[in-house]
């Protein structure tokens, strides 16, 4: 399948509840650690089995910023197959960015160590000024990369973020994740902030991390 026939088998579309646990999976493996050293004591508390698990029914329950609503799949039609067959060929999970401002309920608040409360502070912050999107997760199939579908999906979020009026896209990215940061910088991201980590994800990730905004006015698109 050449390039021009992958592109007229792509569709983009809205996370569905039978999508959680796949949504969950590709989340938490992009997180690389993060979510484990975040939320990992909480969720064995109220008796999840891991992370992803407890991650699959908060994106099912609907409520707040991890939600279905703010997930969509770009979707690969496969020759001879139905829709139901569809490959999942990337994600993207974005939001506005003053939903943090109701990031975590009061309960979790006081089951967080403190530690985890800051970092998460830190790479999920609530805006200064004007509105951005927050983009939480960009995802692609790992024998997809390199056809340009994490542009695409980019290029999706720009044009909705644009119409819908905000003014930049915010995310956080690792240090030693270089290829993502040459991606993100190619379409004109700039970090404008570096984060350190507690351990245990400090031993992961030494470099630290990155947060990198698009500015929606001048960024480039194509």
């Amino acid at each position: 399948m050449d390039e021009l026939q992958l592109m007229e088998r792509l569709s983009l579309v809205k996370a569905g509840p039978d999508e959680a646990v796949l949504c969950a999976d590709k989340i938490c493996a992009v997180a690389e650690g993060l979510l484990e050293q975040t939320f990992g004591a909480v969720t064995a508390h109220l008796g999840f089995a891991s992370v992803k698990e407890a991650l699959a029914w908060l994106l099912s329950d609907g409520q707040g910023v991890f939600c279905l609503e703010n997930i969509e799949l770009l979707k690969l039609q496969l020759p001879d197959s139905t829709d139901a067959d569809s490959m999942v060929a990337g994600l993207c999970f974005a939001y506005d960015q003053e939903l943090h401002q109701q990031l975590l309920p009061e309960i979790l608040k006081h089951m967080i160590r403190a530690e985890s409360t800051q970092l998460l502070e830190q790479i999920m912050p609530r805006p200064a000024d004007g509105r951005s999107v927050y983009l939480n997760t960009l995802w692609v199939r790992d024998e997809l990369r390199g056809l340009h579908l994490g542009r695409l999906l980019l290029q999706s979020l720009s044009a909705k973020a644009q119409a819908q009026g905000f003014d930049s896209i915010v995310l956080h990215c690792f240090n030693d994740n270089e290829g993502a940061l040459r991606f993100y910088r190619s379409l004109g991201f700039k970090a404008f902030k570096q984060i350190s980590y507690p351990e245990p994800l400090a031993a992961l990730h030494p470099q630290g991390g990155s947060l990198l905004s698009l500015s929606l006015a001048g960024g480039q698109h194509a």
